[in-house]
């Protein structure tokens, strides 16, 4: 903490190598800030945008030097996670993406760069998937959402944290997935709404823990304790996967993640 410093000035960042912005999910406020920056920091300093879905391309639009503008897409909690996700724009400089991928696994992560641009990247494009079949299922009446989390919790929440879902149809042997994608893959929801379930919750006034109401319904004090067993058991999963995933190289030149 001796070398963290709070301040109210955006330029105290004329001397940084690097600008993480994390502003609310808006484009103007986020490409207003950029445009801010670009007037402030050297023009070798990275400015990278942490946003969950927004593409690189439209922060690049009308900077000075575009190619230094990525995005690093974290995942709260943040301090405690290897997880990151490294994202170009149309004229992103391979050599600021390198720079962030070194520096990524100097801050204990594990990155993932994303060999061009999409919108919500990796993980987010696979869970919003999950979620909207999660939705889909209880919203056709195939289980409640109690059915959802505890089956979701006690498979995929089984070995995820182990591997991937290639390596774990590897593990499993991959051919059986080639057989069963064929009948199921047609059958999974592809509606491109957003699910009556979760309609129903945020236009009702759910916020989820932080005011009791979302999927569940929480009194002050559950909501306290799900969220302090939810820090405690990242921090518990941390070690754990520190023990079984391969110690993180010195640098992770990107194209290496696999090796």
């Amino acid at each position: 903490m001796n070398r963290f410093r709070m301040s109210g000035q955006l330029s105290d960042a004329a001397q940084a190598d690097v600008v993480f912005e994390c502003v609310p999910e808006d484009l103007e406020l986020k490409r207003g800030l950029v445009q801010q920056l670009e007037g402030i920091v050297s023009d070798s300093c990275i400015l990278a945008t942490n946003t969950s879905a927004i593409p690189i391309s439209l922060l690049q639009q009308e900077a000075r030097h575009p190619e230094r503008i990525l995005g690093v897409h974290w995942d709260e909690p943040a301090h405690i996670k290897r997880f990151l996700e490294i994202i170009p724009g149309a004229a992103t400089s391979p050599a600021c993406l390198e720079r962030v991928a070194e520096l990524a696994v100097a801050w204990g992560k594990e990155p993932s760069l994303l060999r061009k641009e999409v919108r919500g990247f990796i993980v987010n494009r696979i869970s919003y998937a999950m979620y909207r079949e999660a939705c889909h299922l209880v919203d056709s009446g195939v289980c409640t959402v109690e059915d959802v989390d505890r089956a979701m919790r006690n498979d995929v929440g089984w070995w995820m944290p182990f591997a991937g879902p290639f390596r774990y149809m590897d593990l499993m042997g991959v051919e059986a997935y080639y057989h069963v994608m064929h009948d199921l893959l047609p059958d999974l929801c592809s509606d491109p709404d957003i699910p009556r379930l979760m309609r129903d919750v945020v236009e009702g006034g759910g916020r989820g823990v932080r005011n009791g109401r979302g999927f569940y319904q929480y009194s002050r004090e559950e909501a306290r304790d799900w969220e302090e067993q939810f820090l405690a058991f990242n921090y518990e999963m941390r070690r754990l996967t520190d023990r079984y995933t391969a110690p993180l190289p010195k640098s992770a030149p990107p194209g290496d993640e696999n090796k």
